[in-house]
């Protein structure tokens, strides 16, 4: 197969977005950028960066989703309250109800 080996790995942060936390101590910060990974479409990555003694960057964990992928997480967020300027609570009996569960509900859920 002409190419690419399939262990070649590369990528391009063809836009940088913002920065959503970084240390105190710096050198480590969670950044959104659009990255094309081995050539493909960009796509929108929420990842990990820190920097190496040379103040290069290296890639840490993080996730890549694409356009779909990312409009599904917009909603979630907007439904949650995210995007205005406090994320909705939970009212705490909703929360109560949905989680409270005894072993005599449905015994067939726990195992000894």
């Amino acid at each position: 197969m002409p190419g690419k080996s399939k262990n070649e790995f590369s990528f391009e942060i063809t836009e940088e977005l913002g920065v959503i936390w970084e240390s105190d101590k710096g050198g480590i910060q969670i950044e959104v950028n659009m990255i094309s990974y081995n050539g493909d479409e960009p796509k929108l990555d929420i990842r990990k960066w820190s920097y190496n003694r040379n103040d290069e960057r290296v890639m840490q964990k993080g996730i890549a989703l694409s356009d779909e992928a990312a409009n599904e997480l917009a909603k979630i967020l907007i439904e949650r309250g995210y995007g205005v300027d406090k994320p909705k609570k939970k009212d705490k009996k909703d929360t109560k109800k949905k989680s409270k569960k005894s072993r005599s509900d449905d015994d067939e859920d726990y195992d000894n």
